[in-house]
């Protein structure tokens, strides 16, 4: 899945961000709060337009580093500690793709926080209103960064103007990517979907340890964008998480998206990539999975670049099946859900120039080639297609805006409405909303 769908949503998100305008207090009021693992301490924030102070808890490790030989395993939990743990700094961003990065920064026009990348990187942030304290029971919202599944991170979405303005508490958590996340065997030596396991693991922590922060575990709303949306809309129809998180925002991206799957054929070919990396046979899952366990961190993201195969995959636990028959067979958790789409969810292609043939606009043969080569519509149903979506638009930039929105309804708007469809009909007496902002 290419890195384009990690970009929509997020210039909201970062307004949100420098709003906030967060500084921080003096060391005096540093705050400090016992987890079950071990006692921590944070900082605290003033947040611009709030007389309420934000006690902020950065790099709380949720599960044990996914290094070595519990690199392609499910998460362990993380080890105790004695001392009293610093949390006044941001984690290292898991590993990623340092140039999707900077692009990421020239296209919202923003910079990110100059961190460092790691495979050490299953941890996460609190915000929390200053008055919060054990008994306080407050409203809990955990973020899933979206990214297409190959970059994001906990530490470029600053939860502390929703905290001071909302007096909730927000948990920020990253996941591990691209093929440290989704790599597998088709079998029991690598199953895959490590980073649902990831999130699974962040949102059982926040059910152990955030009452001692002043949240309610009985009261999370799990929220994403992106990949993060699509995780969120994953982790509904798991049974693994049945419990784990009481409400659900998806802000474009829904589990049945198309083209999430691989097919078959590509992944093949992929391990056929490591294979020849490795030396091995590509029948081979163990030798494989060691041979990988044994390369370093920069070696695993030469191979990523080289591989585009390694998604999320029906392992039989996390997926028993698939996410469209999970729906139909309406045996996913039932929680209270907000799904959203934007207008012109596919324009963030123009200036990415994912399609620089239409930049300055399109006609109808070019659309419609575009069409049959990059969502494989058959031939006899194009003109049906352009009927519907080009029948009154005659200037270039017409076309071409119809075009993209062409793409926005097949990877964004229909799957919405499909799921919330699903969600409705799933359960009667909860609320499915949907939401379509026009900015």
């Amino acid at each position: 899945m290419s890195g384009e769908w990690g970009h929509q949503g997020q210039t909201l998100i970062w307004a949100v961000w420098v709003l906030a305008a967060a500084t921080e207090g003096p060391a005096a009021d540093a705050p400090m709060r016992s987890t079950r693992l071990g006692w921590v301490r944070g900082k605290q924030a003033i947040v611009l337009g709030s007389t309420m102070p934000v006690n902020m808890f950065l790099g709380i490790p949720y599960a044990a580093p996914p290094l070595g030989p519990l690199r392609f395993k499910k998460p362990k939990p993380a080890l105790p500690w004695n001392e009293l743990r610093d949390a006044t700094s941001y984690p290292k961003l898991c590993l990623q793709n340092s140039e999707w990065l900077l692009s990421d920064q020239h296209f919202l026009k923003v910079h990110y926080p100059k961190l460092e990348v790691s495979e050490d990187c299953l941890y996460l942030n609190i915000y929390v209103p200053a008055h919060a304290d054990t008994g306080s029971k407050l409203p809990v919202m955990v973020w899933l960064p979206g990214g297409a599944f190959e970059t994001g991170s906990a530490s470029i979405f600053d939860g502390s103007a929703l905290a001071a303005y909302e007096d909730v508490l927000i948990v920020t958590t990253q996941y591990r990517l691209g093929i440290f996340g989704f790599f597998n065997t088709g079998d029991q030596h690598a199953r895959g979907n490590w980073a649902f396991l990831d999130q699974m693991a962040a949102l059982t922590w926040v059910q152990e340890n955030i009452e001692f922060f002043g949240g309610d575990p009985r009261s999370v709303t799990l929220f994403g964008e992106s990949a993060g949306a699509i995780s969120v809309s994953s982790l509904i129809l798991s049974p693994m998480a049945n419990g784990l998180f009481h409400k659900a925002i998806m802000e474009s991206g829904v589990a049945i998206i198309p083209f999430l799957r691989a097919p078959d054929d590509e992944r093949n070919e992929d391990l056929q990539v490591i294979a020849h990396v490795c030396g091995c046979n590509a029948s081979d899952s163990e030798a494989l999975l060691q041979c990988l366990r044994a390369k370093s961190p920069e070696e695993l993201l030469d191979i990523n670049k080289k591989t585009k195969s390694f998604t999320r995959v029906v392992d039989g636990f996390f997926f028993p099946d698939e996410p469209l028959d999970l729906l139909t067979e309406k045996t996913f958790n039932s929680v209270p859900s907000v799904i959203g789409v934007n207008n012109h969810e596919c324009g963030f292609l123009l200036p990415m120039k994912e399609f620089p043939e239409i930049l300055g606009g399109s006609n109808k043969s070019l659309a419609l080639h575009l069409l049959h080569t990059v969502l494989h519509i058959p031939n006899q149903y194009l003109y049906l297609v352009a009927d519907q979506y080009f029948s009154n638009k005659h200037s270039p930039v017409e076309i071409r805006d119809s075009f993209l929105d062409l793409l926005g309804d097949v990877f964004f708007v229909v799957p919405g409405v499909v799921t919330a469809r699903y969600h409705r009909v799933r359960g009667s007496s909860q609320e499915c909303v949907g939401y379509n902002p026009a900015h």
